[in-house]
């Protein structure tokens, strides 16, 4: 797993930025050195999107990637932020784990409003 750490463990949830599907960790570089900064922990991973076999690349899968990598780093709730596509695997997550999310903020994440193939998550018909 390739991830930034960067800020103090403390008692306070670590915040967990998860890049877009065309993204990387340096979309977060301003973000991690703010919350860093605030003395707060910032966890980045790399989200495996072209590293799964086709076959196994979904949104759930980066999901379950997601758990594993939040279990192998932290014992307890963490605060996820996610944009785009990683908001979208942030959403799953808080879903499915809702004793692992302490917080939840989405930036342009998809899987919300437009209609998905295959997804079990709820949308909105429109915006109203």
């Amino acid at each position: 797993m390739r991830y930034l750490d960067e800020g103090p463990a403390s008692d306070v949830p670590p915040v967990v930025l998860l890049h877009g599907m065309l993204g990387d960790l340096s979309n977060w570089r301003h973000t991690v050195a703010a919350l860093s900064a605030r003395r707060y922990r910032v966890l980045a991973p790399v989200l495996p999107i072209y590293d799964l076999p086709l076959s196994e690349t979904s949104v759930r899968a980066l999901a379950d990637y997601l758990r594993t990598f939040v279990e192998s780093v932290h014992d307890g709730p963490v605060a996820l932020a996610g944009n785009s596509l990683g908001g979208h695997v942030a959403l799953l997550f808080a879903l499915a784990y809702p004793a692992r999310t302490a917080a939840l903020v989405l930036s342009g994440a998809s899987g919300i409003y437009e209609v998905e193939i295959g997804s079990s998550t709820m949308r909105r018909r429109d915006r109203a």
